[in-house]
């Protein structure tokens, strides 16, 4: 969804995640730092999903943007 809704500006996302990981790292913000490297190790998988409708096959994970959430 967010792939779609952010469309050509995807690429520039997953560039600004990489680019903030260095930072994080310097300043020992460790838990950030995984995040955003975590995210863009993932991006091949999130743009797959995006691309075929699919969704993660993870039973029980929440979804990122569900709306039933409080």
């Amino acid at each position: 969804m967010l792939i779609a809704k952010l469309g050509s500006n995807a690429e520039v996302a997953r560039e600004h995640c990489h680019r903030l990981y260095t930072p994080c790292g310097r300043k020992k913000r460790a838990a950030e730092a995984l995040s955003y490297n975590g995210l863009v190790q993932s991006w091949p998988e999130i743009v797959r999903l995006a691309t075929t409708g699919a969704k993660p096959t993870k039973p029980g994970e929440p979804e990122l943007f569900d709306d039933n959430t409080t």
